[in-house]
């Protein structure tokens, strides 16, 4: 085998590697088209957080990969460990994340509440 890609360290890896490397790169590329808007070319994430969900180390190189747009991955609120893929690990990654998806949601809508607060003081009508 001859090493065509090197990891983070440089290290020549294996065609299986290549070849997973190039399903991660599609899995990241399919985020930057799904969740980057393309209004005016300005490529604004069009999600307020993401969850990384399923079995073994894929979530995690994802999150790493230098492909996945960086506003996309400073959005990732949870990286959670599912045995199941498809629609059962999508129930299993919805039960495992219910709390920090809940944090989220309320420190959303706190931000907007102060957002209000802030514009009735100001009285400028915005």
């Amino acid at each position: 085998m001859r090493p065509v890609l090197t990891s983070h360290v440089d290290a020549p890896i294996c065609e299986q590697d290549e070849q997973e490397y190039g399903y991660i790169k599609r899995v990241c590329e399919a985020l930057n088209s799904t969740f980057l808007s393309d209004r005016a070319g300005d490529g604004v994430p069009n999600v307020a957080g993401l969850v990384l969900a399923g079995p073994a180390t894929i979530k995690t190189q994802v999150q790493r990969c230098e492909v996945l747009d960086r506003r996309l991955a400073s959005l990732v609120v949870a990286v959670v460990e599912t045995a199941a893929t498809g629609d059962a690990g999508l129930v299993a990654a919805a039960d495992q994340t219910r709390d920090v998806l809940l944090v989220t949601e309320h420190a959303e809508q706190t931000g907007l509440l102060g957002r209000f607060d802030a514009s009735i003081a100001a009285d400028n009508g915005a």
